[in-house]
């Protein structure tokens, strides 16, 4: 497990910081949920990656869940930001969403500032905005298939580009939550490594799959889970 946390770190970082340059996010203080989720579909062939699927591969579920875990509770010091500036329209994507076009709020599913929103709504905020637009595309061209709601793929078609760029540039102008210094709040135990990942997955809607929704426009994947 160690060797392959480091193979990881080779990639993104020692500490799950990330290399924006070449394209890897942060993924420290993701929900280890979500962590896991990812890693699951680079072994299944959900997600395509040349580096990390066959990383994924390697491990059983067991391991995959550790190493969620892992990079999951790692903090990291506050870095200088070099994001991009936030525009009205980027804002209003994350916090209201576009009835017009069907496109929920993303804070329903990512939390309020892209927090996160355990177990599986992905904190987005200082996230590269290169790597979010690509993802968004990945979404739009149905390249990641690890929603089961289908929710970001639906909103990623109605976003015109302009929006892909507004709102990618939107989440990386914000301070990440664990950079602030506040804790992070798993939705369940934390196996240490190597462990086992002590349960089922929850399952619902929205995007990600699991994530709850709130307030906002309710395009696809809008309204309570069920």
């Amino acid at each position: 497990m160690l060797e392959i946390a480091l193979l990881c770190a080779g990639c993104h970082g020692m500490a799950g910081e990330g290399r924006a340059e070449v394209g890897y996010p942060r993924i420290h203080g993701q929900p280890p949920a979500y962590l896991e989720r990812q890693l699951d579909a680079y072994a299944d062939g959900r997600r395509q990656s040349i580096v990390m699927a066959p990383l994924a591969k390697r491990l059983g579920a067991d391991e995959r869940a550790a190493l969620a875990a892992h990079f999951a509770n790692i903090d990291l010091p506050v870095r200088p930001s070099t994001t991009p500036v936030a525009s009205e329209r980027g804002r209003e994507l994350a916090t209201v969403g576009d009835n017009r076009l069907r496109v929920q709020a993303c804070q329903n599913c990512h939390g309020p500032e892209g927090m996160g929103q355990p177990p599986f709504g992905a904190a987005l905020a200082g996230l590269d905005a290169t790597y979010l637009e690509a993802q968004l595309r990945a979404w739009r061209e149905d390249v990641r298939k690890t929603d089961p709601s289908n929710a970001m793929t639906v909103i990623a078609r109605n976003l015109t580009e302009n929006d892909v760029t507004a709102v990618a540039a939107y989440y990386a102008s914000l301070r990440p939550l664990r950079l602030r210094g506040e804790p992070l709040r798993p939705s369940r135990p934390v196996p240490a490594m190597p462990s086992s990942n002590g349960g089922p997955v929850p399952t619902g809607r929205g995007a990600e799959g699991g994530a709850a929704t709130q307030e906002g426009a309710q395009g696809p994947g809008g309204g309570p889970t069920r």
